[in-house]
């Protein structure tokens, strides 16, 4: 069995690196041309029409982050010969909102074409957003699993390229050249609410709590912090099962704290969160990945509290939210596998 995985994210290629290794493929990477996410037809039928022969050697090719790659495949079924995979991770639509031929081509391959195209969301929201849409014959969840075995990390298209869009963010503060540098710090991602809407790096730092403030080279490196503290922007990311798998502590604003700011602007920026549908309520977090393994987690009410549960995180804490994680993390692993197995073989 030959696989292509076809993306723009590091974190994607990764997560599926496992899998095909796991399965006993032969698996290859292409990172897509970096900023290229809006895919004309003919942008699609260019690609195609150079690398042809590449891609029909392949029995499947999988795309990911973002799914309007896959339309390089839909605008020439005829002459395709591998089962297309769309694993859908941010929006079906990313990028491709003014373009109606491309919601036309999408929504015919997943009515008419269903044995050689299998659109897989990687979580609820993105079945929900596809249905909204008007796209309704894709299948069932399959989230990321957030197992990265670094000795699989040759495999990666682009590899230092995708690396450094992450350590070299304008966001990120820090850098670090050996993972224990990280050790015993409360990590803080590369993302605007974590650094514009909130500076968490200063409000920590001046509450004597030490910090490493961006992007990571690899989710096991993740290990060494003492935890990480995020206030999330989406419904799903690779990093929320990473720290499942890796056994990270990380704070979280509590449901309440979370819908109370995202209508609401501070340091002259807006709270994002990726919900197209509008603002967050019970029922939108519902499908948000980070309030799924709520065992593992530690939730906060506010900046204060946030502070007091870093400064008083405890031993027995920290492996009772472990412990957790070990079971989450082989849950996930399991159901994950297994989805992907019937998929696949």
């Amino acid at each position: 069995m030959k696989i292509l995985h076809i993306s723009h994210h590091i974190g994607c290629m990764r997560d599926h690196a496992y899998i095909y290794n796991k399965l006993g493929f032969e698996f290859e990477f292409w990172k897509f041309p970096k900023g290229l996410f809006y895919i004309t037809r003919d942008i699609a039928n260019t690609i195609w029409n150079e690398r042809k022969d590449y891609f029909n050697k392949f029995d499947y090719i999988v795309t990911s982050d973002t799914a309007p790659l896959s339309r390089i495949f839909m605008e020439n079924i005829q002459e395709l010969k591998p089962i297309i995979i769309v694993w859908i991770c941010n929006r079906f639509d990313y990028n491709m909102e003014r373009d109606m031929s491309f919601y036309q081509i999408f929504n015919k391959i997943a009515n008419e074409n269903k044995d050689k195209f299998k659109i897989i969301p990687y979580s609820d929201f993105e079945k929900v957003w596809c249905n909204v849409r008007g796209i309704k014959d894709i299948l069932n969840t399959i989230t990321p699993i957030g197992i990265n075995p670094i000795e699989l990390d040759y495999k990666i298209d682009c590899l230092n390229d995708l690396q450094n869009s992450y350590t070299e963010d304008p966001n990120a503060k820090n850098s670090y050249k050996n993972d224990t540098e990280l050790e015993g710090k409360i990590f803080i991602p590369i993302y605007g609410n974590d650094n514009l809407f909130y500076n968490l790096k200063e409000i920590l730092t001046s509450n004597n709590i030490e910090v490493f403030n961006g992007g990571y080279k690899h989710s096991t490196d993740l290990k060494f912090c003492k935890g990480l503290v995020t206030f999330p922007d989406a419904f799903s990311k690779l990093i929320t099962f990473e720290t499942i798998q890796n056994e990270v502590i990380v704070f979280l604003p509590s449901v309440e704290y979370l819908i109370k700011l995202h209508p609401t602007n501070n340091n002259n920026t807006k709270y994002w969160f990726n919900c197209p549908i509008g603002y967050l309520n019970t029922d939108l977090i519902k499908y948000c990945e980070w309030y799924r393994y709520e065992n593992c987690r530690i939730y906060f009410d506010s900046i204060e509290d946030l502070i007091n549960k870093i400064k008083n995180l405890t031993d027995e804490v920290i492996e009772e939210k472990r412990k957790w994680c070990r079971i989450y993390g082989a849950e996930i692993e399991s159901t994950n596998m297994n989805l992907w197995k019937n998929i696949l073989i």
